[in-house]
């Protein structure tokens, strides 16, 4: 699906964390490097700018575009929570809630990962895309805030080496 699309609308749910915004940011930087029309949108006015460090956060729309061709969205286990109902294009669900309703056309949902961050580098790890110095801040980011820097039980060896790849890309 990201092959054939020229555009793409990334979303995560509404009033998001660390690992939403963080997440989707960084699938922007690292989708961007493959020459593709990416956009993030939001429909929380106004978005918290706590997070307003992150590379990128001046880029998230507070409104679905018109055009695109296929959206990803990730951290959020309902479309409800993204506010939104289910477009007439392409999903891809990347997310690691148990409560997923599975909503997307192709859902990769991961329980046992600690973030959504985990479940979106995989994603793009297996898919052989690079990350640049912006992504891993992000994903950074994403992973520090729902691990609670690295303390909650669902954090695994995998969870340290997602960091790890990261790191190794700044």
């Amino acid at each position: 699906l990201i092959d054939g699309a020229k555009t793409i609308l990334i979303m995560m749910h509404q009033r998001p964390d660390g690992d939403a915004l963080g997440s989707a940011l960084g699938l922007l930087h690292a989708l961007t490097l493959l020459k593709k029309k990416v956009s993030v949108a939001n429909l929380t006015t106004p978005m918290s700018h706590e997070l307003a460090f992150l590379p990128g956060f001046e880029k998230v729309r507070s409104s679905v575009p018109a055009k695109y061709d296929l959206m990803i969205t990730v951290d959020s286990a309902t479309l409800g929570l993204i506010g939104i109902e289910k477009p007439d294009r392409p999903v891809i669900n990347l997310d690691h809630h148990q409560s997923s309703t599975m909503f997307g056309d192709v859902n990769i949902v991961l329980p046992k990962k600690a973030s959504a961050a985990e479940v979106v580098m995989d994603f793009l790890m297996s898919r052989a895309i690079k990350l640049n110095r912006p992504a891993s801040i992000c994903f950074y980011t994403a992973l520090c805030s729902d691990t609670q820097n690295f303390t909650i039980s669902r954090v695994t060896h995998s969870t340290f080496d997602t960091a790890e790849i990261g790191r190794a890309s700044c």
